[in-house]
């Protein structure tokens, strides 16, 4: 807090309540609590009570797991009933509509095996032919798949930080404005990554990575305090790899464990889980062969309610699909030729 003069923290202390003069407000508060989100998955939904509510919530993670993929689908799970803020600080608004595509035309193959699916790298990627060299797939292809994603995706918003890149206040107040012109909804915000967030120029004390990221989660925590769920992902420590992620992770990049309320681990199983080579290298082979991984949601830290627990999820990596333990049943276990 801070007081411009004598007179505003007088009257500040004024409005100040003794404990029985709030039970009013609390009641009050208690018969209309905050709305609660769903993240789509009904075994995170479980853990987190209900979903996503008014809290910072930060998802910490190697890199190359999935944990923008699974941030990603969160962020368009939530989309269904309200708005959303992607700031996609590492990749391309382009590169998330392909993947979002590539997931689109996996569920409709899983629902229709007559239908064709299309890898992100399909849609992304130029193929190399002897006879016709280097070719890339039409859009026609899967346009009906894109009509499908854009629809179903209408209400969020992508936010490519560009060259100069985007720091944490500017986050707060895009958002706090986005949330005023678009108050019909409820806006949920997704930072897509904390360490690639900039140094506020005007604040000389950012000069390393852990300071510019210890300000960056106090501004995203106050930001979520206004009244919208604020979803962050995390770097760990290159010291951590190897290692199941836990709060001490995220230490060299930021104190990203005592600010958040709910502290959340995203792990590859048998792959990020351990430092045995051998045992690494088979895992991402039987991977490679069933055409998805396992990985677990851990709840590191949640201030008012149960932590240290898990789900399992499968992350089918070349259509950036996740599928929640009350699906596996609706899923191929193994990878199949494309059609």
């Amino acid at each position: 807090m801070a007081f411009a003069d004598m007179k505003e923290l007088t009257e500040f202390v004024s409005k100040l309540k003794l404990n029985n003069e709030y039970a009013s407000d609390f009641a009050e508060i208690q018969k209309n609590p905050s709305p609660v989100v769903s993240t789509g998955f009904l075994s995170i939904d479980k853990m987190l009570n209900g979903g996503l509510q008014n809290e910072l919530y930060i998802l910490s993670a190697e890199s190359s797991i999935g944990k923008s993929a699974i941030a990603q689908t969160i962020a368009e799970n939530v989309s269904k009933n309200n708005y959303v803020l992607y700031f996609a600080v590492e990749m391309s608004r382009r590169e998330l509509s392909a993947r979002g595509i590539s997931a689109v035309s996996f569920d409709e193959y899983i629902d229709d095996k007559s239908k064709p699916r299309f890898k992100i790298s399909d849609i992304l990627a130029r193929r190399y032919d002897e006879a016709t060299g280097f070719t890339h797939l039409a859009y026609s292809n899967y346009e009906e798949y894109a009509k499908k994603y854009f629809e179903k995706t209408k209400n969020i918003c992508v936010v490519e930080t560009g060259i100069d890149g985007v720091t944490a206040k500017d986050i707060a107040n895009i958002s706090v404005e986005f949330q005023r012109v678009h108050s019909d909804k409820p806006l949920v915000v997704f930072v897509d990554y904390l360490q690639l967030l900039c140094a506020d120029k005007n604040d000389p004390s950012q000069r390393d990575i852990r300071i510019i990221t210890n300000e960056a989660v106090r501004i995203l925590k106050n930001l979520s305090q206004k009244g919208m769920p604020v979803f962050a992902l995390s770097s760990v420590a290159r010291s951590e790899y190897g290692s199941k992620v836990s709060m001490s992770s995220s230490k060299e990049s930021g104190a990203c464990e005592y600010t958040s309320g709910v502290a959340i681990g995203f792990n590859w199983k048998g792959v990020t889980t351990t430092r045995d080579e051998i045992a690494k290298a088979s895992e991402i082979e039987e991977c490679n062969k069933r055409g998805y991984r396992r990985v677990t949601f851990d709840i590191l830290k949640q201030r008012n309610s149960e932590r240290f627990i898990e789900t399992e999820l499968r992350y089918y990596p070349a259509y950036n699909k996740f599928v929640d333990e009350y699906d596996f049943h609706r899923y191929p276990t193994e990878e199949e030729t494309l059609p």
